[in-house]
């Protein structure tokens, strides 16, 4: 009776459930208390909350290193149009060409 039950458990138990008690039984784990399969989902899922914070940070700073990158090209080139506007008022200001 008991075997029956196990059976019918294992059937109505969910695809990640079902996943994670392959990943038990083939890392040799024959015995354990049912909370373990909810106390891997509840490390799981802490685990993947990490690399997404982590990831989310890095673009946010990537996001930031581009306008900054974005700001100084912008930068340069206002430093050389300006250049070369002083350089031309120089080089040719005494033609009337201002």
């Amino acid at each position: 009776m008991a075997d029956k039950e196990m059976e019918l458990d294992e059937e109505d138990l969910p695809r990640d459930a079902k996943i994670v008690k392959s990943l038990l039984k083939s890392m040799g784990v024959r015995e354990y208390e049912p909370r373990v399969i909810h106390q891997f989902f509840e490390l799981w899922y802490l685990v993947l909350l990490m690399f997404y914070l982590i990831l989310k940070s890095i673009q946010n700073m990537l996001e930031n290193l581009q306008l900054m990158l974005m700001m100084l090209s912008l930068l340069f080139k206002l430093k050389l149009i300006s250049a070369s506007h002083n350089l031309l008022h120089e080089s040719f200001g005494d033609f009337g060409l201002e």
